[in-house]
């Protein structure tokens, strides 16, 4: 694979931009491999039809109210495991799957949520990592005018992790909102690059592109153990 192209995208109920969404994709020049749609207010009862991909779908639980869900679209010509992740907050929406020793993890953070650097735990048994999505994560790092806890859980996983390959960087530009943001590991931001479309399609979030350039080397170091034990909660919460 030359490269790998990701679509995300808040799309504040698939359902009703279906028929739209799907005349843009027809007109890309390059199918995207991966599709990460957040808010897309799905249940069990109808999921939707995407010609050329397999969609695996994570719906909000009737008891924590309407809306929410997310969902994975990848290309039916590539191979991919679907990663099992905890719950430990049950109100953020969170998905995931390895692809050529990537792990690309779609995020959905209801408003309301506290995002928890500890939720994202999960995150240490990978190298490869891009984590993308609407994390309602407010701080000035990426162009907030305020900083909300989510927003200090989120840069607290990137300050805590230094080291390469557990560093991770944010791909700019940044989303107007500055809510729906990609995190990478550095092992591969140099060949990663992101554009943001002016296409809406109704919905209040515009359509975002990634892409990983190139073959990138495997990295040889031993997976990261993080300790999250030894962080400095006071500290934390104190910023």
């Amino acid at each position: 694979m030359v490269a790998l192209h990701i679509l995300q995208w808040n799309c504040r109920s698939i359902y009703k931009k279906l028929p739209g969404f799907k005349h843009y994709l027809s007109h890309l020049p390059v199918l995207p491999d991966i599709i990460c749609l957040q808010e897309t207010h799905l249940t069990s009862r109808y999921y939707p039809n995407i010609s050329n991909y397999v969609m695996i779908c994570k719906d909000r639980p009737r008891a924590l109210g309407k809306g929410g869900g997310i969902c994975i679209c990848v290309r039916n010509t590539l191979s991919f495991s679907e990663i099992r992740i905890p719950v430990i907050n049950s109100y953020l929406e969170v998905m995931g799957i390895t692809i050529n020793d990537y792990a690309i993890i779609n995020v959905n953070n209801p408003p309301r949520n506290i995002m928890n650097i500890l939720d994202l735990g999960f995150l240490s048994r990978f190298r490869r990592i891009i984590l993308l999505g609407d994390f309602n994560s407010h701080h000035t790092m990426w162009g907030g005018r305020s900083i909300n806890p989510s927003g200090r859980s989120l840069m607290s996983l990137i300050e805590t992790n230094t080291s390469a390959p557990t560093h991770f960087t944010l791909v700019g530009p940044y989303v107007w909102n500055n809510l729906d943001l990609t995190v990478v590991s550095s092992s591969i931001a140099s060949h990663c690059s992101i554009s943001i479309t002016n296409e809406f399609l109704g919905s209040d979030r515009a359509i975002i592109h990634v892409a990983v350039h190139g073959v990138v080397p495997d990295n040889t170091e031993p997976l990261p153990k993080w300790n999250f034990s030894r962080a400095n909660w006071i500290k934390f919460h104190k910023r």
